[in-house]
């Protein structure tokens, strides 16, 4: 069993604490520091007096000022005195064990982050930057986990900015989960016993939190949890119990169902009594809704299952046939794509606030090509265009818009922009319907929910909100990640949503409670793109410095870490089978990856199987074209799509 210890427990450890002796001279040197000279006289004759009458031997060795003292009087020393033990820290955790190396290493960040910054609040920005310089390889190279937070203390060299800078004002009031084996925090304690480290003792006791269990030592630095406003423990978080089956009458389901009943019923009477168990045990393990869901129109559903009869069964042996469309003249401005299921209608969001539809049936979207005389942009109607231009503008939004999706039904459209305003659009009338106002910074991404009515919303405030089409305000507010809230995506269930944040974790949420129920930490960078496999077990995550990270949703842990991109991982998507997971960059590639080896890999292990060795099954690089978004189709057809961004510069004749 997992035990929690606050690195303040090692300061009450009989082997910490300092000799009597030690202690009255840490006292007295506190008293001299101050210039508390009566105290001081007082306190030697009170000494004295005691030594005399044979009380001095008497102190519990679990004395609250016993404990608290030192840590007081240290505070007062020469600030310098942070780099010192930093670097003694550094030697040590350096000379350990291998085996043992890993987990100590996690502790380095939390103590020099917070060793610069007390320098730096005690005016020793020369000091500072040295520490800074002489240390910051450690945490920057090969992508690491804290190189955008170590970027920024460069900017920080006076106190005041410690409250002025985001970063430097986040980071000073952050505290560190950190988990170790039971014998690297015996290994700690007996380092920092010692008089020289009791300085960074008191760094460690209070800011970092140590989540000791007798797990076996991992070698990955990388488990190390920045704690949030909302103070959730994360293994006591990753033990919630989730349901993660799929819905009753799912589209699989369905799908089975019709192409039974196109068998014959003759075939169906035949069954053995081994399929019928099977059968039975499958619809047992469904989950029935626990929140009000829409079915989906009829006409949507049979559409859908006439696509899936169509579909190819996928694997590494047959890969899929992929539509790539590009966006050309855009002059670096689309900042959003999405496809409607098939890929008829393709959506885009732009800088200058604008939506467009495009049909990919017909050279024009046709609906309305004017707007009415009475109208107005503000109003969120579409912008007059040409009866033969390839694509109806949607105007409404008063900034750059980041996320677009279509509804299940492909009726709607929802967009989100850095008006902070979330815009509800008719596909087939080409007008806005209602805007969703109640984030007030820039809403980075918006997701429909797969049975429709509800969606997800997620921002630069740090929260992801829940909604539903016929309220304007939300139903729910996800809060805990400590900075923005950049990317999510809904359970196939549809009673999670997963978000992704620039503080590099990503967490699983109830929707019907709104509370936390999967903290997931590994990333060394912003986290960029969702998607969950088709049985809702796994969850895919992509991250800015090109990474994409498999993880077990049960069990709270990642399964694998697949790397085949060299920039941001803008897009994710499964096949249906899940047997592969196709991938699109900022680097202009799409690629697609092996899932079933990281679980082949990962059976009776009992921890995550890290980098696989060959994971790119195939990579398709485009031409000049970063990759926005990739999406399975119901057929297996993998559509992808960007915006043609030259890069070389062009010669020009006069």
């Amino acid at each position: 069993t997992r035990k929690g210890k606050d690195m303040e427990g090692l300061g009450r450890d009989a082997g910490m604490r300092p000799s009597d002796g030690e202690l009255d001279e840490l006292v007295l040197a506190y008293l001299r520091k101050r210039g508390y000279e009566q105290a001081e006289t007082a306190m030697k004759k009170e000494w004295d007096d005691a030594e005399r009458k044979g009380h001095g031997k008497e102190k519990d060795p679990e004395d609250e000022v016993a404990r608290r003292i030192p840590l007081y009087a240290l505070a007062d020393e020469d600030p310098v005195a942070y780099a010192k033990g930093y670097g003694m820290l550094v030697q040590w955790v350096d000379n350990s064990l291998d085996m043992y190396k890993g987990e100590l290493g996690r502790l380095l960040f939390p103590v020099f982050v917070r060793c610069y910054l007390e320098l730096i609040n005690h005016g020793k920005t020369a000091e500072a930057q040295k520490l800074l310089e002489t240390q910051q390889d450690r945490f920057v190279e090969r992508g690491g986990m804290f190189a955008d937070e170590v970027g920024a203390l460069h900017g920080v060299v006076l106190p005041e900015q410690i409250e002025s800078d985001a970063t430097a004002k986040r980071l000073w009031k952050a505290k560190y989960r950190v988990r170790l084996c039971e014998y690297s925090f015996e290994l700690l304690k007996r380092f920092l016993h010692t008089k020289e480290m009791l300085l960074i003792l008191s760094v460690i006791n209070a800011r970092v939190i140590l989540v000791v269990g007798d797990q076996k030592p991992s070698q990955d630095e990388s488990e190390i949890i920045i704690a949030t406003d909302v103070d959730d423990d994360a293994l006591q978080v990753n033990t919630v119990p989730i349901q993660l089956q799929l819905l009753e009458k799912n589209m699989e389901d369905l799908l089975k169902q019709e192409q039974e009943k196109d068998n014959g019923e003759e075939k169906n009477n035949k069954r053995s009594k081994k399929e019928e168990k099977k059968a039975k045990a499958l619809e047992a393990s469904r989950l029935k809704s626990r929140i009000p869901l829409p079915e989906l129109p009829p006409d949507v559903v049979q559409a859908r299952l006439q696509q899936m009869k169509r579909r190819q069964a996928l694997s590494p042996e047959n890969l899929p046939s992929i539509a790539f469309y590009t966006f050309v003249s855009t002059y670096n401005s689309m900042s959003a794509l999405s496809f409607n299921t098939e890929g008829s209608t393709v959506a885009a969001g732009f800088l200058d606030s604008s939506v467009r539809l495009y049909d990919c049936n017909n050279r024009g979207v046709g609906g309305l090509n004017s707007m009415a005389p009475d109208s107005s942009p503000s109003m969120g109607n579409c912008a007059p265009v040409d009866p033969d231009a390839p694509f109806t503008r949607l105007i409404g939004h008063a900034g750059p818009v980041y996320g677009v999706d279509f509804s299940p039904d492909e009726e709607l459209l929802l967009s989100c922009s850095a008006d902070g305003t979330i815009r509800l659009w008719s596909t087939e009338m080409k007008a806005n319907l209602v805007s969703y106002r109640g984030h007030n910074n820039p809403v980075w991404d918006v997701k429909w929910c797969p049975q429709g009515a509800y969606f997800a919303s997620s921002c630069h405030d740090r929260t992801a909100r829940l909604w539903v089409t016929d309220r304007t305000y939300p139903l729910r507010i996800f809060s805990g990640h400590a900075t923005d809230v950049d990317v999510l995506q809904w359970h196939p269930n549809c009673h999670y949503i997963a978000t992704g944040s620039s503080d590099k974790s990503l967490r699983l949420w109830d929707v019907r409670t709104g509370d936390c129920v999967r903290l997931l930490v590994g990333h060394h960078g912003t986290v960029t793109s969702l998607a969950f496999s088709p049985d809702g077990k796994t969850l895919a995550s992509g991250a800015d410095n090109g990474t994409v990270m498999l993880w077990d949703i049960a069990q709270g842990k990642k399964l694998a870490t697949l790397n085949g991109h060299g920039m941001a991982v803008n897009s994710l998507s499964f096949c249906a089978e899940g047997s592969l997971l196709a991938s699109g960059g900022a680097d202009d590639t799409v690629c697609l990856f092996n899932t079933a080896l990281p679980f082949q890999n990962a059976v009776g292990s009992g921890q995550d199987v890290g980098s696989i060795g060959e994971p790119v099954l195939k990579k398709y690089r485009t031409k000049a074209t970063p990759v926005y978004q990739v999406q399975f189709t119901s057929s297996n057809v993998l559509l992808a799509g960007g915006a043609f961004c030259r890069t070389e510069p062009r010669e020009i004749f006069i």
